[in-house]
Parts: structure tokens; sequence; C-alpha cells
């Protein structure tokens, strides 16, 4: 049982909170070891709060999760944590959620309550409407920065914040992608979808993810600029796996292809070292 509790909590998902450390990197902060602790506090208070959404989709779509070839594995969908369980499961989430959050300054809680909410919103009604679902999943990774930001106290970049929209949609227009052309078609949305525009979207996305990612390195330090190759590398990777591959269904599970995940450590150190140094 306990295993079943801990794939329906989808620990692989957490990665994409990592980004709440993004802020403490990039204000110098890394070596404030009050901040440190609390952007991990933050860390585990919106995975705890993404896991409650994660229950209350497998329950809202059971039916349609039980006729996709890898979902129906679900724990929900295949029957071996119950409604009622599940129901127990998010309470416990959402309380522990709450409880790490009140540890935390009050604008980070404001922002959680509101990536909640939007999440909500999105799995009864954004997810149902075309080129509104794919921008509203995007829309979520910026909740992640602003509670980083909330955290150290800082202001984000305008920069910032493009180039993780940005680079967000890329990763959600691939899933989708990825989904219609390996015709596991267990969203209805995707009826609505063709390759042709998908791979027209994530050229549109992918191209200004490197023009707004080359304006903010250019504005945080001239130095910066050897971490666009390690960012084209990383990027060029992960189209490489979705086109020739048929990957990018589970993008949690991509980023730790091994060359992808290398380039992303190495951009970490690198960011770091320039930051250290200027």
């Amino acid at each position: 049982m306990m295993n079943n509790l801990l794939k329906e909590i989808r620990i692989f998902h957490w990665i994409k909170n990592l980004l709440i450390f993004a802020p403490l990197i990039f204000a110098c902060s890394f070596f404030d070891i009050t901040l440190i602790f609390q952007a991990i506090l933050g860390f585990f208070a919106f995975s705890f709060i993404a896991s409650v959404v994660y229950v209350l989709n497998d329950v809202c779509d059971i039916e349609k999760d039980k006729l996709h070839p890898q979902k129906k594995n679900r724990p929900i969908a295949s029957g071996k944590i119950s409604m009622t369980m599940a129901k127990v499961l998010g309470t416990i989430l959402i309380t522990i959620g709450i409880f790490l959050s009140f540890h935390l300054p009050f604008d980070f809680q404001i922002i959680l309550g509101i990536y909640f909410i939007f999440n909500i919103l999105y799995s009864f009604w954004l997810k149902h409407i075309v080129s509104i679902d794919i921008i509203s999943v995007a829309l979520m990774y910026l909740f992640r920065i602003f509670a980083g930001a909330a955290i150290v106290g800082v202001r984000v970049s305008s920069w910032m914040l493009l180039t993780t929209f940005f680079g967000a949609l890329f990763l959600v227009v691939a899933k989708r992608y990825s989904e219609l052309k390996n015709q596991t078609l267990s969203r209805n949305i995707l009826e609505h979808y063709q390759k042709e525009m998908l791979e027209l979207f994530m050229g549109i996305s992918t191209t200004l993810t490197i023009v707004f990612y080359c304006l903010y390195v250019v504005e945080k330090s001239p130095n910066f600029i050897f971490t666009i190759p390690i960012v084209l590398f990383g990027i060029f990777r992960y189209y490489y796996l979705v086109f020739y591959h048929g990957k990018g269904e589970e993008p949690e599970k991509l980023l730790f292809d091994p060359a992808v995940f290398l380039s992303g450590i190495l951009w970490i150190l690198v960011s770091i070292l320039i930051l250290s140094i200027q």
C-alpha cells in the first residue's frame, strides 16, 4: 500500500518545484543558511500541495485514465487506491502543505493559495479549452518563481519570468505533441490539435525562450553568456528525444536523461561560480 501511496503523490513531478530555488541562486543568497532552510520548507510545501492536485486530477479523470496505456496503471485508475483512501490522502497532503507554509512569509502563503485555486480551475474548466490548457500549465511554473522570490524577499526580473514561461510552454507543448504522436488520446482536448500546429507552437516557444534568456543573462552579467551554449544543448537534446524517440509525455522523467540532466547540473554550477566571483 505504501508504494502505491508514494506512486500516487508522484514524487518525480516534484522536480518542477526546484524552480523555487532559482531566486535564491540569482539573488546570490545560496550561502545564507536561514534562506536555504526556508526555501527547502517552501519546496516541500509546494510539493505537498501539488500532490493534492495530482490526487484530485486522478479522481476526476479516473475513467479516461483507464483507457490510457500508461495512466491505467496509476493507483487510483487501477483500483489499488480506493476513492475513500484517495480523499484521506488528499486531506493529509493539504494539511502538511498548509502547516509548512505557516513557517514562511505571508506572501508565500498567498501565492501557494492562488496556485492551488488556479489548479482547481484548471482541473475542472481550463484544461478543456484549446490553447488555454497549455498556457495555463505554463503559467503554473511562474507561481514557483514568485514563491521562491517571496521567500528570499526579492523582485523577480521580467526576463526571468518570460524565460520561465516560454520554457515551460515548450515542455507542455512537447508533452501534447508526444501524446498526439503516440496516439495516447486520453485528453479530449487533443482532438482539437494537430501535430503540425504543435510543432509550430514548439518552435515559437523555444525561440522566445532562447531570446529572453539571452536578454536576461546580458542584463544580469556579461559573464553569463558562457551559460548560453549549455542551455542550447539542453534544449536541442530535449528536442531530439521528443522528435526521434517519441518521448516527451513525461517531461519530469525526460529531464533525467543523462545528457539533459548533466547540462542542467553544469548550468547550475557555472551560474553559481559566475555569481560568486562577480
